[in-house]
């Protein structure tokens, strides 16, 4: 029962342009701008109406493809989110956002391989970029390749050692492939990087539980539950779990105690 936050998941940047007055230019662009505004306040399918005229003055307008794609997949519409992605990518293939975007969509769908693609593509346009390689190892790890998971990782973590993404990433791979050593050092260093981070002490609680430290993962739960109180629910349900299995612990030893220092009877 890991608690999972949404480190994959990545956030659509919608993007204001500035042009000259160049007719279906500067058309196009103040219909994005405006999209941009409204979809800044909540109005979604205003902003896709924006975004929608300003295609039709500039069809070669990548950006007014990427937004509204952006606004798309805010609404859910998934099915008219990719479409306009590409068609976002195929007006500029070296646009990083759109590649991004798209493969959060495909993992959300469970479409592992292609988002491996679109983040590699990333990758080979933008070889630091950290979002890019957890994104990938994510969608690596959900396909059961965890050994290319935790080389996104680690690689991950060179460019940047102050990810938390990354370090919590690893861990989760590493509780998979039974290393919970090794999972305990990965939410440790999070937390070091991210003292409040609610996530990182409940998961790590969790490890801590299933190797049977329940004293140490008490005390993860506790902070986890201060941090968070979405979280303080859970928490205080495994601290009521691991508080019995602590007794249970205490109450052996002290049974075994007695019978050892009983006097032998012939």
């Amino acid at each position: 029962m890991m608690f999972s936050m949404p480190f994959s998941r990545v956030i659509c940047v919608f993007v204001i342009v500035i042009c000259g007055i160049q007719g279906g230019c500067y058309y196009a662009n103040r219909h994005v701008n405006k999209g941009v505004e409204l979809q800044g306040e909540g109005e979604l399918e205003a902003a896709i109406e924006k975004y929608t005229r300003a295609i039709d003055g500039n069809p070669d307008s990548a950006l007014a493809y990427y937004n509204r794609a952006c606004a798309e997949k805010e609404m859910g519409d998934l099915e008219s989110a990719l479409a306009d992605f590409t068609q976002a990518i195929s007006i500029d293939p070296g646009f990083i956002e759109a590649y991004l975007s798209r493969a959060d969509i495909w993992s959300s769908e469970g479409e592992y391989a292609e988002a491996i693609r679109d983040f590699t593509r990333v990758i080979e346009l933008d070889p630091v970029r950290t979002d890019a390689f957890i994104g990938r190892g994510i969608a690596n790890m959900e396909m059961g390749e965890y050994s290319p998971a935790l080389s996104d990782y680690t690689l991950a973590i060179a460019i940047d050692p102050h990810s938390v993404a990354a370090f919590i990433n690893q861990a989760d791979l590493k509780i998979q492939m039974g290393d919970l050593e090794g999972a305990v050092n990965d939410y440790s260093q999070a937390i070091r990087i991210a003292p409040d981070s609610a996530a990182a002490f409940f998961n790590r609680g969790i490890v801590r539980e299933r190797m049977k430290d329940y004293a140490a993962a008490i005390r993860d739960y506790e902070k986890a539950a201060s941090l968070s109180p979405e979280l303080a629910s859970k928490a205080y349900q495994r601290i009521t779990f691991c508080r019995s299995r602590l007794h249970r612990k205490l109450d052996f030893f002290r049974r075994q105690l007695v019978t050892e220092g009983s006097p032998a009877t012939n």
